[in-house]
């Protein structure tokens, strides 16, 4: 079997595409996705997030959870949501129908002006 140049050329560019793709999709594997760390707010401001705030009420889950108002909310006395809960290092579902005092930062305001706090401390009432 004999091969022409033509062949040869083919032959070729296939081999270079191929290394150029493994190439690419060896050096991308090493990027760095990791995400900065965010910036501190002075706690001279009343920025959300900035001081830390305290609610008393009672934990109820909230039915509302879309990535914005919290996996719980805090009932007052009158059955008025306080604020909107969310915690990475407290597991709120153990405390579901407790009355409680929460302490945290709060993050943001959400539906008609109620706040979304991310609970640092839980005291029972």
């Amino acid at each position: 079997m004999k091969l022409g140049l033509n062949s040869f050329l083919w032959v070729l560019a296939f081999l270079l595409l191929g290394g150029s793709v493994i190439y690419f999709f060896l050096t991308v594997s090493n990027l760095d996705y990791s995400v900065p760390a965010p910036t501190k707010v002075s706690s001279t401001t009343s920025a959300p997030g900035s001081a830390p705030s305290s609610f008393t009420g009672t934990i109820v889950k909230s039915d509302q959870y879309a990535g914005g108002f919290g996996t719980h909310r805090l009932m007052d006395d009158s059955g008025n949501v306080s604020a909107y809960l969310e915690s990475r290092s407290i597991d709120l579902r153990i405390l579901e129908g407790s009355k409680v005092v929460i302490e945290g930062k709060r993050e943001r305001m959400v539906g008609s002006g109620v706040p979304l706090i991310a609970v640092d401390k839980v005291n029972f009432n």
